[in-house]
């Protein structure tokens, strides 16, 4: 069974409080929509701009997908993940997203 994903970023200008409101939103999300889709893992680059490729913890993200690892991931918004549309567009070839909002 793969895993699923959960990304979470907060860019520089934003605090922590940013970071649990998006995991708020999306715990609830998963609560009532996820069941047995595998193992649940948290991505979170903190302080980080969407413009680049940055993100310590995305670039792990980006590493477990490119292995197989998951098969799902869960993001508030596009724009907490990246800014930069080639991502997206491999991302949605290689994933069934689920993104919120």
């Amino acid at each position: 069974m793969k895993n699923v994903a959960v990304y979470l970023r907060s860019s520089i200008n934003e605090d922590i409080d940013n970071l649990n409101y998006q995991s708020n939103l999306i715990n609830s999300y998963m609560i009532d929509n996820l069941h047995n889709d595998g193992k649940v893992i948290h991505f979170i680059d903190n302080g980080v701009s969407g413009k680049g490729l940055d993100g310590k913890a995305l670039n792990t993200l980006l590493a477990e997908i490119e292995k197989g690892n998951i098969n799902k991931l869960i993001v508030l918004h596009k724009d907490r993940l990246t800014r930069r549309e080639d991502i997206l567009i491999e991302l949605e070839k290689n994933l069934m997203n689920i993104m919120l909002r």
